[in-house]
């Protein structure tokens, strides 16, 4: 378990073969940390010794409640070291110095004392013990990085230093640091993350080089541009096979369907891998129907489908393997299967695959590598660690994901599958995409509705290419007149609801979403009755429903403070400040870890067990408000006071004074064994029983 977390300060200290100075580095710490201004622990890391210092360490650690050491699989160099230490640490400052005593223990108070003006406190080398050749290396070195970087600073070198745990993390690893920049192994807030693959990670670091920042909308073209990629090969694809009306009325049912439209302005990677799995099934096609250049696709087939697996995970290569096979044997081309999935589409895949795990590897080890093949590929698809669901979760789900047009996609596949209509080899592709991949995903354990996003390109598409057949047909129009119904009284239902005083509903922004939404009904129900195809009903739904997320769209900033921690936060510093406090816990608050982004430090994340413990040091616990009725009787005193005397307790929060101590650990077992005697009135029959005591003996006033 990771103790760091109930310490102010963690000292850590890379080791690599420094067997002759442990024993002595042992001694001065233990000497300093009674005397350190902050609450300090020691956390070493051995990386990779060969001289037994990894044994003295652990000596070392057993004898020293404050000690904690990590050990590196092998001799990573000092960056991994330091990224190592900083990674684990979870106290709120951390503190650097060499385990070759050039510098002394004592010298962090000088640095704590400055800590709370600044990010970084760094000390400098003043009596040196380096060799005449080493010192001329490093004022040259200095001299030239501040005529450069002109920072002001005299002697970066010094390892002694002192910064926020929070501002160490975002440390970039380069020059120096270079053998451990991560590219493929990576930690989120020190634990190995092996969740999505690297493209992902990738993706958010080079838009934040670009612009300084995380900005949302930068994030999510990444999104949108495969979306509107996904649209367009859909799009012609269609066109070829089945004329282009087909095509527009798949294009705007896609771009507003449900799940499919909100993905394409939300950062993941689904709807990346979405769109490789979208390119691949249409190279196949192409080889299948001999179309185009052939050594070219044979090269893309695979690679489309590399690109996928390397965006999301194994379903990259899943869909289109089971979709493909399965298209080949129901139209009777199941001996042909060796063509498309021969020697080199294999090849060709396991080259990159290789090299990308060789990587990993390499920077992560075993450890990461088994996690990356193994634990996130079959322990999600057998029993899920995260997200598991019964195998009909999917037959719930797609109904509301595909909304609006889910009754008439479902319609038009199952009348058609009945009636056979569906004829041309593409339906055909379609139709094995969306059976194969909705049973596969139904049978892997680990379930949300993201998942199902490969299979919307196919479904939506085979539905646009069988209205001009079948979409005349009562059921179909009834499919399409339902939604737009629901869209007509759109506007009545936003007035109802701001008559009401609903939140936000008075919004002008609001009202004209919910106008576009009405108007966008009111037409489609208008064609439906004047026209008999249904597919003329499509795009005014589909209009309505895009101008509706453009409105509304321009209201969110007026709903950030709900969805985001940045005013939580920020109220919890204020409180922080005016209490003489630097720790923040959290309790039951999800993902509560992302606020470090506003408090420039880690927060303490509390379970149900932790907050029945006296001894937690002082700071400010932020929670939910439903949460309020959970809290263990300890933190419910004032409300207990209230109860017993009849009046409101009015709580005034002091700073620490003098004397006050941070936590204790104080065990009053061994004076029990020894008196035969321990208490046994609970805190809050103690205040019941003081309260009647006081009144007594002071008289009722």
């Amino acid at each position: 378990m990771n103790k760091t977390g109930n310490y102010q300060l963690t000292i850590i200290i890379p080791v690599y073969n420094e067997a002759g100075n442990i024993a002595a580095l042992e001694q001065r710490l233990a000497d300093f940390m009674p005397k350190s201004i902050r609450r300090t622990c020691v956390l070493f890391v051995d990386d990779g010794s060969t001289d037994g210092s990894l044994g003295l360490i652990a000596d070392a650690c057993g004898r020293h409640e404050g000690f904690f050491y990590i050990a590196m699989e092998r001799n990573s160099g000092l960056s991994a070291a330091l990224k190592a230490d900083i990674d684990t640490a979870r106290s709120p400052l951390v503190g650097y110095m060499d385990a070759d005593l050039q510098t002394t223990p004592e010298d962090f108070n000088l640095l704590l004392g400055h800590i709370n003006e600044y990010e970084m406190v760094m000390g400098i080398r003043a009596e040196r013990r380096d060799s005449a050749f080493k010192k001329p290396q490093s004022k040259i070195a200095n001299g030239f990085r501040r005529m450069m970087t002109h920072d002001g600073m005299k002697d970066t070198g010094c390892p002694l230093k002192v910064m926020r745990t929070a501002c160490a993390r975002r440390i970039p690893f380069f020059t120096g640091m270079h053998r451990f920049l991560p590219a493929f192994a990576f930690t989120n807030h020190g634990v190995p993350y092996a969740d999505k693959p690297p493209l992902y990670l990738w993706l958010l670091m080079a838009a934040k080089t670009l612009s300084g920042s995380h900005q949302m909308w930068l994030l999510s073209l990444f999104s949108l541009a495969p979306a509107l990629v996904t649209v367009s090969v859909m799009s012609r694809w269609v066109a070829e096979d089945c004329g282009k009306d087909c095509a527009e009325t798949g294009g705007w049912m896609l771009v507003t369907c449900g799940l499919s439209a909100g993905m394409a302005v939300f950062l993941r990677m689904d709807m990346l891998m979405c769109m490789f799995i979208t390119l691949s099934l249409r190279t196949f096609y192409n080889m299948v129907c001999g179309r185009g250049r052939r050594r070219v696709n044979a090269i893309m087939f695979p690679m489309y489908i590399f690109l996928a697996v390397f965006s999301k995970g194994p379903m990259g290569i899943l869909v289109p393997f089971v979709t493909t096979v399965a298209f080949l044997v129901a139209t009777g081309r199941g001996h042909t299967a060796g063509r498309y999935w021969g020697i080199t589409t294999w090849a060709v895949l396991a080259v990159p695959c290789i090299a990308w795990f060789a990587a990993v590897y390499r920077e992560g080890g075993s450890g990461y590598l088994a996690n990356l093949l193994l634990h996130q590929t079959v322990d999600r698809a057998v029993n899920s660690f995260h997200h598991d669901e019964p195998f009909y979760y999917y037959l719930i789900a797609i109904w509301y994901s595909m909304a609006p047009w889910t009754l008439l996609i479902a319609c038009l596949t199952v009348y058609a599958v009945w009636r056979r209509a569906v004829l041309t080899d593409m339906q055909k592709l379609l139709l094995a995409a969306v059976c194969t991949t909705f049973v596969m995903l139904s049978l892997v354990s680990s379930k949300i509705q993201v998942y199902l996003l490969p299979l919307f390109p196919p479904a939506v598409y085979l539905a646009a290419t069988l209205l001009p057949r079948i979409g005349h047909t009562p059921l179909a129009r009834l499919s399409v007149a339902f939604p737009a119904a629901v869209f007509a009284i759109a506007l009545p239902g936003w007035a109802v609801a701001a008559a009401l005083d609903v939140p936000h509903m008075a919004d002008v922004r609001i009202a004209l979403a919910a106008a576009s939404l009405s108007v966008g009904g009111c037409a489609a129900l208008f064609r439906l009755r004047k026209q008999r195809k249904t597919e003329g009903a499509v795009k005014p739904v589909a209009c309505g429903m895009l101008a509706a997320v453009f409105f509304t769209g321009l209201a969110v900033p007026g709903v950030n403070s709900l969805i985001s921690y940045k005013e939580l936060c920020t109220a919890a510093q204020m409180e922080a400040e005016r209490h003489g406090t630097q720790r923040f816990y959290t309790w039951n608050v999800k993902r509560s870890e992302n606020m470090d982004v506003y408090l420039k430090q880690d927060v303490i994340k509390l379970n149900d067990e932790d907050m029945t413990r006296d001894s937690l040091p002082r700071g400010v616990l932020m929670m939910r408000r439903k949460d309020a009725d959970r809290l263990p009787p300890v933190l419910k005193r004032q409300e207990r006071i209230e109860n017993v005397t009849g009046r409101k307790a009015v709580m005034h929060m002091e700073s620490m004074q003098p004397g006050d101590m941070q936590c204790t650990y104080a065990d009053i077992s061994r004076i029990g064994r020894e008196c035969g005697y321990s208490p046994k009135t609970s805190v809050e029959e103690g205040i019941a029983r003081f309260y009647d005591w006081y009144r007594n003996f002071y008289g009722n006033r």
